[in-house]
């Protein structure tokens, strides 16, 4: 989930920076930095460059020959 930080949170998420993390996560930071995910941070537009290669990638399923 691509996001964009509109305030500061700790030393790592200055604004105007956009991060890429799973929902799990970004839960997480919100609930160290104790404020709603949306008070410190917005969804960015859809932006591949941006994204990780990794994320959105479907896994190829296999058949095993033989099975």
């Amino acid at each position: 989930m691509l996001r964009e930080i509109t305030k500061a949170v700790g030393p790592r998420f200055k604004p105007g920076d956009f991060h890429d993390y799973p929902r799990d996560v970004w839960l997480k930071i919100a609930a160290d930095a104790h404020q709603p995910l949306d008070e410190f941070s917005k969804p960015a537009r859809h932006n591949p460059a941006l994204q990780s290669p990794l994320k959105g990638r479907g896994a190829i399923q296999h058949k095993r020959l033989g099975t």
